[in-house]
């Protein structure tokens, strides 16, 4: 029997005919019918790492928290934290290793969780670090239960998981260091290995009051006495509470350490870094003898610090803005310590996420060199508090590459989710590390990693050139080949330009003459104010409190030598005028062009003031002494005040 195809044919033209037809027909379904894959863009989570981007390791039955995260050589993903021993009844140093995967490591401690008592109380891992060799160290607080207080405490351990008893091999628990500093409790929240090996130590100390406490140790896990005082050093910045939450090394050995102080003038803290030689001696070439203070809003914490690679320092952190609300916070210095003014504004980013709270822990600056902020934002329900990453480009801006406005916000529980720690991986990934509340809001807490893609690629371009000039022809021959590779995670792309030969057989050159139009602008200062912040209590009528402000001179010349004013304000609305209630004022001297001018005013509230809720604000220059390119953004709002009685 022919076949049916045969047999059509024999019809002329109708099997081409039908053969078109069904090629449509199948083109059509091919394109409409299957489904079509999204591209993964910057910002999304990586499907290939746990579930959908995101693993939860629950620890025994009661709670844990995942602290930190680093990555090893072999791209293995190690978390340190804290998880509680039913059997113990305490809180251990723990850590768990992840394959590439995102799955647990079982080669790794006991299927891929390592838990480590250091007393018999209550001890917890803040950080960790990978040292040349692929060891682990773990550093953060253990409650010595026989002085009844806090102390340094660091773990190091082999790549396997076992503690590396090499390490304080004469302690009473080799492979463990504690140091107790000052007269109470002291927590380290920090940790740096410095390029010879020797691993820097950095938290807090009480000693009548918290303050910057730093110990360093040799690599055989003994404090170095040609650092501080005996391997120790404590620096007080303010006169009430001091407290340390990150570290950095830079390229000339150079400590930076950045955390919290409380300003007592104000009644708030204030992001606070300080700066030390390699010998523990305060670094004097930065800020004000080694410190810097800066007030933001209200209640400013820094809580990671990172060097970029042109040596400016950027401190991350959170805010409480205007509305009472804390948001994200970032601030770029100089080397010197002072603020790097094209950042943000004077030097000062903070980004609102959602309606709520938002509070970043975590800071990594990508080889590109956007920073990368990581927290948590709270979201209300179902997800009260979700993971939250924020992306800025090099001028502090919002990078809208990622996830379209540059923030991104994942729910992994069903409940509570934060973010403590955040690192790249070698293919430009970022992991962020935290908890997440299990089982809805019974718990118990659980580490919680997430792996997002950022869009970086590598790129080797090779160039080959050869020119050929031939004068008596009047002939020119360039001929260029360019090769380009760019990787990304999942695609390599590789592309080869050739430029043609060209020949000019003849030259024409026509000149133009065209009237030039020279447009001249008057340069005047133009100063604005930054920051207004009183206290967040309320105040009675005849009190006096203190006010904090940053005004900036945005022009292009300076003020010149006339001083000027800086005016306080209470205003029942966010519009601040000289109509308002006056409170009392401050003066500069004089502001060079892109400067700013800090400081914290005693002012009174009148006693005869209407009690209710008022604004504080600050106008620059209100009696208008200086001439400026705009007079009408001189004034700001700060936070709302209740006048009580």
């Amino acid at each position: 029997m022919e076949s049916r195809w045969v047999q059509r044919s024999k019809s002329g033209g109708c099997l081409i005919a039908f053969s078109l037809f069904s090629a449509i027909l199948f083109l059509l379904f091919f394109i409409l019918g299957f489904p079509h894959t999204a591209q993964a863009a910057p910002g999304d989570l990586d499907s290939t790492f746990g579930s959908g981007g995101t693993v939860t390791t629950g620890i025994a039955t009661q709670d844990a928290f995942a602290n930190a995260v680093a990555i090893q050589s072999n791209g293995k993903v190690v978390a340190a934290g804290v998880s509680y021993n039913d059997t113990r009844l305490q809180n251990e140093f723990t850590l768990t290793r992840y394959n590439t995967n995102g799955a647990l490591d079982a080669t790794f401690g006991a299927s891929g969780i390592k838990t480590t008592p250091i007393d018999i109380d209550d001890d917890e891992a803040t950080a960790l670090a990978i040292d040349s060799n692929g060891n682990l160290v773990a550093a953060g607080f253990s409650f010595i239960d026989n002085d009844g207080q806090y102390a340094f405490a660091l773990a190091r351990y082999k790549t396997g998981g076992a503690l590396d008893t090499t390490f304080n091999p004469t302690g009473a628990k080799p492979g463990v260091v504690t140091t107790e500093i000052g007269t109470s409790d002291s927590k380290a929240f920090a940790l740096a290995i410095q390029s010879d090996g020797k691993l820097v130590a950095a938290g807090f100390s009480v000693n009548g009051q918290p303050v910057f406490a730093l110990a360093r140790y040799t690599t055989a896990g003994v404090l170095d006495t040609t650092f501080g005082t005996a391997g120790v050093v404590t620096t007080a910045i303010g006169i009430d509470d001091d407290e340390a939450f990150a570290l950095a090394v830079q390229s000339d050995g150079k400590l930076v350490v950045a955390g919290a102080s409380y300003n007592d003038n104000l009644g708030q803290d204030e992001f606070a870094l300080v700066r030390y030689n390699t010998d523990g001696s305060l670094d004097t070439t930065f800020g004000s003898g080694g410190i810097v203070t800066t007030l933001l809003g209200g209640d400013d914490s820094a809580q990671s610090v990172q060097i970029q690679s042109d040596g400016k320092l950027v401190a991350s952190g959170y805010s409480l803005n205007t509305d009472n609300q804390d948001v994200f916070a970032l601030v770029r210095y100089n080397a010197d310590g002072s603020l790097d003014t094209p950042f943000g504004t004077v030097g000062v980013v903070t980004t609102v996420i959602g309606n709520d709270d938002a509070e970043s822990f975590a800071l990594a600056i990508q080889p590109d060199g956007k920073p990368v902020a990581a927290g948590f934002s709270s979201q209300g329900a179902p997800y009260p508090n979700v993971f939250a990453l924020v992306r800025y480009n090099a001028d502090g801006s919002l990078d809208t590459t990622f996830s379209a406005d540059g923030i991104v916000t994942t729910a992994i529980g069903t409940h509570d989710d934060e973010a403590f720690a955040l690192t790249i991986d070698a293919n430009g990934n970022l992991v962020a590390a935290g908890e997440s509340l299990l089982n809805g809001s019974s718990g118990p807490y659980a580490f919680a990693l997430a792996r997002y893609l950022t869009g970086l690629v590598i790129t080797t371009t090779t160039t080959t050139t050869s020119t050929t000039t031939t004068t008596n022809a009047v002939t020119t021959t360039t001929s260029t080949t360019t090769t380009s590779t760019t990787t990304t995670t999942s695609t390599t792309t590789t592309s080869t330009t050739t430029t043609r030969p060209t020949t000019t057989t003849s030259t024409s050159t026509t000149t133009t003459t065209r009237a030039t139009t020279t447009t001249t602008t008057l340069s005047r200062p133009d100063l604005v104010m930054i920051v207004v912040r009183g206290p967040d209590r309320g105040v009675s009528r005849g009190q006096t409190m203190i006010i904090g402000d940053i005004v900036k001179n945005q022009g292009t010349v300076g003020t010149g030598s006339t001083p000027f004013r800086v005016g306080f304000y209470l205003s029942k609305d966010k519009t601040i005028t000289t109509s308002d209630t006056f409170l009392g004022s401050r003066s500069v001297s004089s502001l060079a062009a892109g400067a700013s001018s800090q400081a914290a005013t005693q002012v009174r509230i009148p006693a005869d003031l209407t009690l209710g809720t008022y604004f504080i604000g600050a106008i620059a220059d209100d009696t208008n002494v200086i001439t400026e390119t705009n007079e009408l953004n001189n004034n700001l709002a700060g936070n709302s005040i209740n006048i009580t009685h």
